[in-house]
């Protein structure tokens, strides 16, 4: 019988949780239940793109615990799985355990050498401290084109070629597609930043302290994450001048605003 249990998500299989400081040390713990005598059980690391591995002896602290510690000497990914040797018989059989395919950590597998993933992990030079205001602010997030038309009549703004627009803001959004999927008929409710000016004292009054703005920047979508011009505000949004005053009349009612790429 071979048992093997580690999780890198838990962290009493690996601690800290998560990506590391260079020169912090990281504590793994395996747990092994064999019934054959134990030869060794290492813990192997190699930076990126790099072949060879260190190998870290893990010593038994506690019943069926194995533990090792090491150090990442500076910033940038690793990766470490285990090796494990049994005597098997009169002969010895060398086992290893790693990541599981889909590559995101947690519980991992036995497997072999050929088709060992090793699991990743990210250490950062220093610590990047975020600001007060974003740590503990409230947002509200905002898909432009669906959130409010702020122009008198309720018109489009700078209406475009093989697009077209729903009759109410009740209507279900429907995209018209060809037969390869691709999408050749772009909908739009007709939202635009004069909209979310005019809802700045709702949004005040809910407590909100920061508008996180899907993408503005022309595109052919109405979600505008396939962004034409990183550098041009959507005309159906409305206009840099409109930007600017949205951006100042969040910040004079002391919002902050980030934007999405």
């Amino acid at each position: 019988m071979l048992d093997i249990r580690y999780n890198s998500w838990l962290e009493k299989y690996k601690k800290p949780f998560g990506a590391v400081q260079a020169k912090q040390p990281v504590t793994i713990n395996l747990r092994l239940v064999i019934e054959q005598p134990l030869l060794s059980v290492e813990l192997m690391v190699h930076p990126d793109r790099q072949m060879t591995s260190e190998n870290y002896p893990l010593h038994l602290v506690a019943a069926g615990i194995y533990q090792a510690t090491f150090t990442p000497t500076k910033a940038g990914l690793y990766y470490y799985y285990f090796k494990i040797v049994i005597q098997h018989d009169d002969q010895q059989a060398v086992y290893f355990y790693g990541a599981a395919d889909d590559g995101f950590g947690g519980p991992g597998r036995l497997t072999t050498i050929d088709n060992l993933k090793s699991y990743q992990l990210t250490c950062y030079q220093k610590p990047a401290v975020s600001p007060e205001w974003y740590r503990n602010g409230v947002f509200y997030q905002i898909f432009p084109d669906r959130f409010y038309n702020g122009n008198p009549n309720g018109e489009i703004n700078a209406r475009r070629k093989n697009t077209f627009i729903y009759a109410t803001p009740e209507d279900t959004p429907y995209y018209i597609k060809n037969q390869a999927g691709e999408v050749v008929r772009w909908d739009f409710f007709g939202g635009n930043l004069q909209g979310i000016i005019a809802k700045i004292p709702y949004l005040k009054k809910l407590g909100i302290t920061g508008i996180y703005l899907n993408p503005i920047f022309f595109a052919s979508s109405s979600h505008r994450y396939d962004t034409n011009d990183y550098l041009k505000i959507d005309p159906i949004l409305g206009t840099e001048a409109d930007f600017k005053e949205l951006t100042q009349q969040l910040h004079q009612a002391g919002m902050h605003l980030i934007l999405d790429g």
